[in-house]
């Protein structure tokens, strides 16, 4: 990873944002000396990732039941351009 002053990433902010677009590079930004914060391209999904959302979602399996539920509370107005 490349490393960048916090003030030299404030006073180039929108070269910083091309560079990493171009490049993909990540760089470190360091307010004296340290490292405070990075700044990189976002991070890509992968199967591993897409995976475990799945599952997540899996576990919740009232979900559909409860949206059943919520939908036979709503109800629709007959006119809906009321005056």
């Amino acid at each position: 990873m490349k490393r960048i002053t916090a003030t030299e990433a404030s006073r180039s902010f929108a070269e910083l944002l091309d560079a990493v677009d171009r490049s993909g590079d990540a760089y470190v930004i360091e307010r004296r000396g340290r490292p405070v914060a990075t700044i990189g391209p976002p991070p890509t999904a992968n199967g591993g990732a897409i995976r475990l959302a799945i599952e997540e979602l899996a576990l919740d399996r009232d979900l559909a039941e409860d949206l059943g539920s919520i939908r036979s509370l709503l109800v629709e107005d007959e006119r809906p351009w009321h005056a």
